[in-house]
């Protein structure tokens, strides 16, 4: 949800709307989105996906030096 703000003379919130239509997932148990660091995005767990999943690869670049070394 996102709600506009005035600041002056006083704090008045707006109406809220959603910024997001299903099918994301909601799960009370755990954090299922996040923001980017330079807050430009967000990152959602989409409803829906079937054999989902993120791979996250550490110290790319020396893989990819390994790997080209090889041929």
């Amino acid at each position: 949800m996102a709600v506009p703000v005035q600041t002056s003379p006083a704090f008045r919130p707006g109406v809220g709307h959603a910024l997001f239509a299903d099918p994301y997932l909601r799960n009370p148990d755990h954090t299922n989105h996040d923001v980017s660091r330079d807050g430009r995005s967000f990152y959602l767990a989409r409803r829906g996906a079937r054999n989902a999943s993120i791979v996250v690869v550490l110290n790319w670049f020396e893989e990819l030096q390994a790997r080209m070394s090889e041929k």
